[in-house]
């Protein structure tokens, strides 16, 4: 069976070190505008519905596409 999966926690991990500060989620809502809940959502990888304009200021905002923050990923079916 195939997931989509968040990998934006990694992403802001890389970017966090890279500019050798701290961001969460209240830096990254205040430096895009991206809504609070999406921002958390796609964090803790429990988003369902994305909003387009918050995943493209997302994606702005880190130098990346959608496809680098979703990704298709296989699990093992437990049947």
């Amino acid at each position: 069976m195939q997931v989509v999966n968040s990998h934006l926690k990694i992403l802001v991990a890389e970017k966090s070190l890279r500019e050798r500060r701290p961001i969460g989620i209240q830096t990254i809502v205040r430096e895009t505008g991206a809504s609070r809940s999406a921002v958390q959502r796609l964090l803790n990888n429990t988003i369902k519905n994305v909003p387009l304009d918050d995943l493209k200021t997302i994606c702005v905002y880190l130098h990346c596409t959608p496809g680098d923050i979703l990704k298709l990923e296989e699990v093992p079916d437990n049947a």
